[in-house]
């Protein structure tokens, strides 16, 4: 099979490359911003803060031959990760995207013709052009949609019912364009009806494409792995009743992570028993911040390699997602030896033994995450043995794993949709 891989952005698209690479599928991996000799994003590089360059710096990957590698539409790439970055670019963030998307999307497309592409892969959110091209200029070839999200129109009915119930934090939420833009709003539904398959990064994935009448034989679910290597791991002692037990939370602070709920579930904890130690930038109105209570701390966005001892120095992960398609932070929780407690619309609950590595909520339920701190508190000699548990998911959910699965997944898909 040739199989072209195409994004315009990064997310995890250079793991799946890589599989299709290992199993001589990958015709082409297409991007935009792409860190190798005689760019434009490694000129650019150096210009850049050094905490921004090492970020620039990381978008390439050693597992793929610079030779696979197409980029089309740099600067316009470029261009988006600066609005997106930069206050008073934001504003333009969506036009610029779309922009750089059907663009370069085009160019995906006569690639694909030109090289009687078996299928070409795309990613939710950005290949409703792609996807319309690739039909009109070579009908033969096979549209997936890798799914790292879920599908945005179940999630914008989740968000509609926390605006509801969390009118204070709705600002986080409607940040979200592509959730409530009636622009983006087509598109997704032009995406869903362009794609013939959907490689889906978690059972909650595949179940917010049910609520917009996708089969479930159109999919195939594959979860992600982590690098077991990159986090420190130490067998956990049970802590003493007077000392305090760290929870930690890694993501954006923000509404969509359920962050509302997960700062009302520690409100009436006590500081002496537990803190809370939140991980990733924060997206909250400083009011709020400054209404907690001592043992919430946020410590705000850090480089990844500094995660690692975060986690190390935790007892217990929190993610109350409110539609998380895979999370990579509760996988690398996993690998740190931290028992997770997760909501049921977040994809990693897949992984979840429940009492065994953690425990799965209902979404958007303050009392029920609370009922599992305070389980925790009050068993903490279990700590120790869940910690285990934890880490031997995570030796069990490698990036080997991933890519003996994706490249299946792929060769099932299109041979799915050649058939029909």
């Amino acid at each position: 099979m040739k199989i072209i891989v195409a994004h315009p952005q990064r997310q995890h698209s250079y793991r799946l490359a890589e599989a299709l690479n290992r199993t001589h599928m990958l015709e082409a991996y297409c991007t935009t911003v792409y860190y190798r000799p005689h760019t434009l994003t490694a000129m650019t590089a150096r210009l850049l803060p050094p905490f921004w360059r090492k970020k620039a710096t990381a978008r390439h990957s050693n597992g793929l031959p610079n030779e696979l590698v197409i980029q089309y539409s740099e600067f316009g790439g470029l261009a988006f990760l600066f609005s997106h970055n930069l206050s008073f670019a934001k504003r333009w963030c969506s036009q610029v995207e779309r922009i750089v998307d059907d663009r370069f999307a085009r160019k995906v497309a006569k690639l694909a013709a030109k090289t009687g592409a078996d299928a070409v892969v795309g990613y939710d959110g950005h290949s409703a052009v792609l996807f319309e091209e690739v039909k009109r200029l070579s009908p033969s070839t096979i549209c997936i949609a890798d799914m790292s999200a879920g599908n945005a129109l179940y999630l914008r009915s989740v968000y509609e019912k926390d605006v509801q119930l969390k009118p204070d934090f709705s600002d986080s939420l409607h940040g979200w364009k592509r959730i409530w833009n009636p622009i983006d709003v087509d598109r997704t539904k032009r995406e869903l009806a362009a794609t013939d398959a959907f490689l889906c990064g978690s059972t909650f994935v595949e179940r917010t494409l049910g609520y917009s009448g996708i089969l479930q034989d159109k999919c195939r679910v594959c979860h992600y792995g982590v690098d077991v290597s990159s986090f420190l791991y130490a067998p956990r002692q049970a802590k003493a009743d007077d000392e305090p037990l760290t929870f930690v939370y890694l993501g954006q602070v923000a509404e969509h992570k359920g962050i509302s709920y997960l700062l009302e579930a520690f409100r009436d904890i006590d500081a002496s028993r537990a803190q809370l130690v939140c991980v990733g930038s924060i997206c909250i109105p400083d009011s709020i911040i400054a209404s907690l209570s001592s043992n919430i701390e946020f410590k705000g966005m850090i480089q990844h390699d500094e995660v690692s001892e975060r986690l190390l120095s935790a007892d217990v992960m929190l993610f109350p997602s409110l539609g998380d398609g895979f999370s990579l932070s509760i996988m690398e929780g996993f690998a740190s030896g931290l028992p997770v407690v997760c909501s049921d619309n977040t994809g990693a609950a897949d992984c979840v033994i429940e009492g065994e590595n953690g425990f799965v909520v209902p979404t958007q339920d303050a009392a029920a995450l609370r009922d599992k701190i305070n389980w925790f508190l009050d068993n903490r000699s279990k700590i120790p043995g869940m910690a285990e548990a934890a880490r031997k998911c995570a030796l069990n959910m490698t990036w080997d794993d991933y890519y003996t699965n994706a490249a299946i997944a792929i060769t099932e898909l299109v041979e799915k949709a050649r058939s029909e």
